[in-house]
């Protein structure tokens, strides 16, 4: 048993090594997704109607009304009144939730493994340079709540479950923690089949038989289940209510069917590699850095090993006989939250490649994992002659590691500070990404950079395997078109549109061309058509009194 001030030495030291790990991120500003959600978004701006956030979308109304994460909007607009709209409030706040995550992944690892084992796997989380995404950038606050209320009642499910049943108080915390996971970020609405595998992995079973051992469980978890139930129903009622939609989200990448299936089995590779060896990070994994499958083939093969290797290690153990239960149980309670970590992002259900911020979650079962792994060599180390020398190459290997994360993580922290500089480091990280090309080319124009902008925009023109993203080209068309180059911008307006004729824009720049070089009745059409489908009204009807003013007096 540890003496507590023990234990809280070890706490402090995880707080201590999250902290060092992330304040290079400190004296960042906004940037990217950062932006229009909060720097430039109104509805965050101030207290006053607090109580509106929670009927509306997370996204503003003009990027798409998508999401739903109405507790973390509320924690922007706290943010943004404590330091009037200073960045480094926010900034400060992800540091403070990340210590708090890594603190608690603590506590959990404390209740199922050795201190000297847990301390290691949990510093290896608060160090892990996949994180810096989502504490670099403060819409990350999304993964950092969700976790943390995750974590918290992970907690404090296996302490009262162990200590004999949960008690009304313990019922309406776990909840609360639901709503708040829930709230926060969609993949809170997991949080019921983490517990569950807590309750199979990490929950110590009394009674004789089996029927009498799952019936006991059942009756010791049923009132919170039933409560969870209705918290999850209701979250759901109020997502609808304001986003439209049960728990749907847009796709980014157009990919439907099997071919999903064959998307989540490139992307597989990734995770591991990310998880156990982020050496090379990124901001964006768009296509083509990661390229869409078109069909069988080596990525897919390699994907679909990790996926059965993932299978046959969780079934194995479950038999092997050589390995004490609790560290087998813990490895299986890792691979669990690791893979319900996962499914919400793995491409199946909405197209999105990969983004490190999403490996939050999934990092905590992985760092279960690697507790597990070290309490397996501790323990065997005990009764070996050879106890001392092992003991000491497991906190060596650990140490080295840990100095590693810190400093990648405290290296990469600041390439967050802004827009710019981001933009700037993922077209290097990322140079198959037509997105990553698309956003620098963007920035190069911003900059006057024409010649070097148009170069990349081209790129991400031939990069993009999307044919309904027509960004890329409408954005250079447009440069064209301001340039006075309507014959250089037709064809790229013309490509964008037949790709996608619900864009106004668009069908805008398209006419506005068309009449500049003479096609006057074509961009009257046009301008017809635009006014019908009612947005930017204003300007079509611009445009047909241009159009018929040429028309009368021949130009």
């Amino acid at each position: 048993m540890m003496r507590p001030r023990s234990r809280a030495s070890l706490y402090v030291a995880i707080i201590a090594v999250a902290v060092i790990a992330s304040a290079t991120g400190a004296g960042n500003g906004f940037a990217l997704d950062d932006i229009p959600l909060v720097a430039d978004n109104a509805s965050v701006h101030t207290l006053h109607g607090w109580w509106n956030l929670f009927a509306a979308s997370y996204w503003p109304r003009q990027y798409g009304a998508s999401l739903y994460r109405p507790f973390v909007t509320l924690g922007f607009a706290l943010q943004w009144a404590v330091g009037h709209g200073a960045p480094w409030v926010f900034h400060l706040t992800s540091i403070a939730l990340y210590a708090t995550a890594s603190a608690l992944v603590l506590g959990l690892l404390l209740l199922l493994v050795p201190p000297a084992p847990a301390f290691i796997a949990a510093a290896l989380f608060a160090v892990h340079p996949v994180h810096v995404e989502a504490v670099a950038n403060i819409v990350g606050q999304t993964e950092l709540v969700a976790a943390v209320s995750v974590l918290s009642a992970a907690v404090l499910y296996v302490r009262r479950r162990r200590a004999g049943g949960l008690g009304v108080a313990a019922i309406a915390g776990i909840s609360a923690l639901f709503a708040i996971a829930c709230l926060s970020k969609e993949s809170g609405v997991l949080l019921p089949l983490i517990l569950v595998a807590l309750e199979i992995f990490a929950v110590g079973e009394i009674g004789h038989t089996r029927s009498e051992r799952l019936r006991l469980r059942i009756r010791a978890v049923a009132p919170l289940y039933g409560t969870l139930a209705v918290v999850g129903i209701a979250y759901l009622w109020a997502r609808t209510m304001a986003v439209g939609d049960l728990l749907g989200e847009k796709d980014l990448v157009p990919i439907h069917g099997i071919g999903r299936v064959w998307m989540m089995l490139t992307v597989a590779p990734h995770w591991i590699r990310l998880l156990a060896w982020p050496a090379h990070l990124s901001a964006d994994y768009s296509p083509q850095q990661i390229p869409v499958p078109d069909g069988a083939g080596a990525e897919l093969v390699l994907g679909a090993l990790v996926i059965i290797a993932a299978a046959v290690l969780f079934a194995a153990l479950g038999v092997t006989a050589n390995t004490p239960r609790d560290e087998r149980a813990i490895a299986r309670l890792g691979l669990v939250w690791t893979a319900v970590g996962l499914f919400p992002v793995s491409n199946l259900f909405s197209v999105m490649v990969l983004a490190e911020r999403t490996l939050f979650a999934p990092s905590i079962g992985a760092m279960l994992m690697a507790g597990a792994a070290a309490s397996w060599t501790w323990r065997r180390s005990r009764g070996s002659p050879h106890g001392g020398p092992i003991r000491a190459g497991l906190a060596a290997v650990a140490a080295v590691l840990v100095a590693a994360g810190i400093a990648r993580s405290r290296e990469r922290q600041p390439v967050w500070h802004d827009s710019a500089t981001l933009i700037a480091q993922t077209v290097e990280d990322a140079p198959r990404s037509y997105r990553a090309q698309f956003f620098y080319g963007q920035l190069l124009f911003s900059q006057g950079k024409r010649a070097e902008g148009e170069r990349h925009l081209r790129l991400a023109i031939a990069l993009n395997p999307t044919p309904t993203d027509v960004s890329p080209l409408n954005y250079l068309a447009t440069e064209y078109r301001d340039a006075g180059m309507c014959p250089q911008a037709l064809p790229l307006y013309e490509r964008a549109l037949a790709s996608d004729r619900e864009r106004p824009d668009v069908r805008y720049g398209l006419a506005a061309c068309l009449l500049a070089t003479g096609h006057v009745d074509d961009a009257r059409r046009l301008a017809r058509d635009g006014v019908e489908r009612g947005d930017l009204k204003t300007l079509f009807l611009e445009l047909i009194a241009r159009s018929d003013s040429v028309g009368t007096h021949g130009g």
